[in-house]
């Protein structure tokens, strides 16, 4: 929900640390599907977008199924949903989490 996410500053938003050099993601055929937060978050992470895009979509599909089954959503529940490397999928997750995404109210219309 990129309601969420201001039109200024974004670096400021959905900010992880991961070792190592980012990626640009400037030529990314799918980089207008990302808000630039998510983009500076995707090559922070050494994502290609539809890495990322795929990443998001199955953390939210977990999320969900969690919520379903009355049960919590952890970090453990992300790494295990997203097929990256578990260390990015733990940014991944914090980074939702901080910017309010995993909050279960966002998620009652797909119950």
């Amino acid at each position: 929900n990129w309601d969420t996410l201001p039109t200024f500053n974004t670096n400021k938003y959905l900010k992880v640390e991961l070792n190592g050099s980012t990626i640009y993601l400037s030529q990314d055929p799918l980089k207008d599907k990302l808000h630039p937060a998510e983009l500076n978050l995707a090559q922070i992470l050494r994502l290609p977008c539809d890495l990322y895009l795929d990443s998001k979509r199955r953390l939210f599909m977990a999320k969900v199924d969690r919520l379903k089954h009355g049960l919590p959503f952890r970090r453990t529940d992300a790494q295990k949903a997203c097929h990256i490397d578990v260390n990015k999928a733990s940014r991944l997750y914090s980074a939702f989490e901080k910017v309010g995404w995993l909050d279960d109210t966002l998620f009652t219309q797909y119950l």
